[in-house]
């Protein structure tokens, strides 16, 4: 195996890691969600993200890189790990100032969360997508532009919820509720 293919193999297993622990994320984001177009977009994309983790897995298959569960399980905690402790130190000054919300409040960090992972996966497709088209895999080159596009469009559904989600933490949190119905 060329040092290309070896490259589009590592940055499918990051990718392959990224969507299992979305799906773990966004299945607990949907449990927290009030019934509502959030959590119809977030029930919509974690049956997309399992179809994304499957396409990268089969992928991995045809390219002779298949590993055993146990294996995949291993590496998966590990990438979980690091990125876990990642994310909890780039929040940790968020965090400090955040205190403790309500359901409002929740759902809404969750969509921050959940805007900042596309993001996240969006990059990876894209140095995916770049590394395939560079040594010649239409085929992987395909199949990360197309699930790039599915990350897109679960961002730019994201960032619609955004103000709904912090305008109602401001109608249950500001003292004044007046100046924020003079606002909106």
């Amino acid at each position: 195996m060329n040092s290309g293919d070896q490259k589009v193999i590592e940055y499918l297993r990051l990718a392959y890691a990224q969507e299992l622990a979305q799906i773990r994320t966004l299945q607990s984001h949907s449990d927290m969600a009030a019934q509502g177009g959030l959590k119809k977009d977030i029930k919509h994309h974690l049956t997309e993200t399992a179809r994304h983790a499957r396409l990268i897995r089969e992928r991995l298959g045809e390219l002779g890189y298949l590993e055993s569960e146990g294996t995949i399980e291993r590496a998966l905690g590990t990438v979980q790990s690091v990125v876990a402790q990642t994310v909890a130190i780039a929040k940790a000054p968020i965090d400090i100032f955040r205190g403790k919300g309500d359901a409002g409040e929740t759902m809404l960090r969750n969509a921050m969360d959940d805007a900042a992972a596309e993001e996240m996966e969006i990059a990876t497709y894209i140095a995916l997508e770049a590394i395939a088209e560079g040594i010649g895999d239409k085929q992987t080159a395909e199949l990360a532009a197309t699930i790039k596009a599915d990350e897109i469009a679960m961002l730019e559904k994201l960032e619609e919820h955004l103000p709904e989600l912090t305008d109602m933490v401001l109608r249950s949190q500001v003292v004044d509720p007046e100046a924020v119905r003079q606002a909106s």
